[in-house]
């Protein structure tokens, strides 16, 4: 797993790349849940993100709308929600294509 690889100082150091996105209006970067030990995150579109019509990153890529939570179906959370490491690879796949 890669987060166990990773010292604290490079933590530190992907948590403030995950806010520059945040900062530079592109992304929110927010741990949505917290499961058996390992955090679960999902990546928000920065400006959709305070409106009723969010938009969420899913594995390929690609902003859809974010649904409420009691119609998240096991299809949307698979696509929608990362563990660290996939959060991780995630962010470096989207900054490789800027």
């Amino acid at each position: 797993m890669l987060s166990n690889k990773l010292t604290d100082e490079q933590k530190i150091e992907w948590f403030d790349r995950a806010m520059k996105f945040a900062v530079e209006r592109k992304y929110v970067f927010e741990m949505v849940a917290f499961k058996g030990g390992e955090s679960v995150w999902a990546i928000y579109d920065w400006n959709a993100y305070f409106t009723e019509e969010r938009k969420v990153l899913n594995a390929d890529g690609e902003l859809e709308p974010d649904l409420p939570f009691e119609k998240h179906d096991k299809a949307f959370t698979d696509r929608t929600r990362f563990s660290f490491d996939q959060a991780f690879e995630l962010v470096e796949m989207l900054a490789m294509l800027e």
